[in-house]
């Protein structure tokens, strides 16, 4: 059982915009989610006719996996745990097979590389 509150304690976002179902782990540095590639899991209504999900949801996957650690850092402070945030960018961001395959259980993982009072980069 885990210790986490899912990923919609930890972020501004409602169904169908909530594209996580579980967090796995949070540290200092790191947070890693988890979400099925299913038409019973969250990620239904974006698949393709094929079941796939386009390879492009990849971004707002870790952009979400980056809201849920800011979450659970502030909800481990005591702070209001929710916090609008902004993805302004990512580097080399490939999904060779342009999808993101049906029946996949997907754990998004990201970890801190710098921060500061205002902006944190992963």
């Amino acid at each position: 059982m885990s210790h986490y509150l899912s990923p919609g304690d930890y972020l501004p976002h409602d169904a169908p915009m909530l594209l996580l179902e579980q967090v796995d782990s949070v540290t200092d540095e790191t947070a890693a989610c988890l979400v099925a590639v299913s038409a019973d899991s969250v990620l239904a209504p974006f698949l393709d006719p094929d079941g796939n999900l386009p390879g492009w949801y990849a971004l707002e996957l870790m952009a979400q996996t980056v809201g849920v650690w800011s979450g659970w850092h502030r909800h481990q402070q005591g702070q209001a745990s929710i916090s609008l945030g902004m993805v302004l960018g990512a580097r080399e961001l490939i999904c060779g097979a342009g999808i993101l395959p049906s029946g996949a259980m997907l754990t998004v993982k990201v970890k801190l590389l710098v921060r500061d009072e205002r902006f944190g980069s992963f």
